[in-house]
């Protein structure tokens, strides 16, 4: 579907750096945007600058305590008042999810970034937009997890959703959005739909068939596991019997992620996307 394109890029989101020893470095945005320019693709899309997002936007889908409990952290005198059980329930003993001084400014960046794009589609502004940063699908209401923080997905659906919008969300990361499910899954009015390798081979060992919502949400989530080495066919064929039906919703939130096609390789997921079946989102 033609229309206007937002790109939402900064360098102001490489201070989202966890450690110089993690896996999830902020070059990778940089250089996404690079070949983006190089492509000429830039000339297809209106760049815009990110921001961080406020605490009021963060406690969309985080509890206030938590919010609080990183920012402690991410202060060098705070850190040393908070317990090592705080911080264990928090998430952050896991070297998946390090502890640094840019823990809160870091990530506040990737969902102001990506609440630039979902203020972007509800104003009409744009009716694509493309924040290369965001992605952050495994962070829950209270913890950290899988490189996670703070969901920067799960806060731009639940803006769109309080300014009346239907949201589906179509995850696409070889990993299952377990995070933004788990936030919206007793929630009818969003729908979380993801294709992952399945959680008994893979993190976070989560997203079967027979999760489909608590509550009032029962049927609001949709996952679709895939054996390692699952191949086009099988995938695009999943895709195309759910994903469209989705369409119908009035805001499509797709979680692309920076592991699709290189961690998918790594994990067994033969994925490649020929430019004919392309969609955005």
């Amino acid at each position: 579907m033609p229309g206007p394109v937002a790109l939402v890029y900064g360098d102001a989101l490489m201070k989202h750096h966890l450690s110089d020893e993690h896996p999830l470095q902020p070059i990778r945005v940089k250089l996404a945007v690079d070949l983006i320019k190089s492509t000429g693709l830039i000339e297809h899309s209106h760049l815009v600058p990110p921001r961080a997002a406020t605490i009021d936007e963060l406690a969309l889908v985080h509890s206030r305590e938590y919010i609080d409990l990183v920012r402690k952290l991410s202060d060098p005198a705070g850190r040393r008042h908070v317990s090592p059980d705080e911080i264990d329930a928090a998430g952050f003993a896991s070297a998946d999810n390090p502890i640094s001084d840019e823990l809160h400014e870091g990530t506040s960046l990737v969902v102001g970034a990506s609440m630039v794009a979902a203020e972007a589609i509800d104003s009409g502004a744009a009716l694509h937009a493309f924040s290369p940063s965001g992605g952050l699908h495994h962070a829950h209401r209270d913890r950290a997890s899988g490189f996670c923080t703070y969901n920067d997905a799960a806060v731009a659906c639940r803006w769109l959703k309080d300014r009346g919008h239907r949201v589906a969300y179509v995850d696409v990361d070889v990993h299952h959005g377990d995070g933004v499910e788990a936030i919206f899954q007793s929630d009818p009015d969003v729908l979380t739909i993801s294709l992952h390798e399945s959680g008994r081979w893979l993190f976070p060992g989560t997203g079967f068939p027979q999760d489909s919502g608590v509550g009032a949400g029962k049927g609001s989530a949709a996952n679709m596991p895939f054996v390692p080495f699952t191949w086009d066919e099988p995938w695009l064929m999943a895709f195309d019997r759910v994903v469209p039906d989705a369409q119908a919703q009035e805001r499509v939130w797709t979680a692309l992620r920076r592991d699709l096609r290189v961690l998918g390789e790594v994990h067994g997921i033969d994925f490649s996307l020929p430019p004919s079946r392309g969609r955005s989102g």
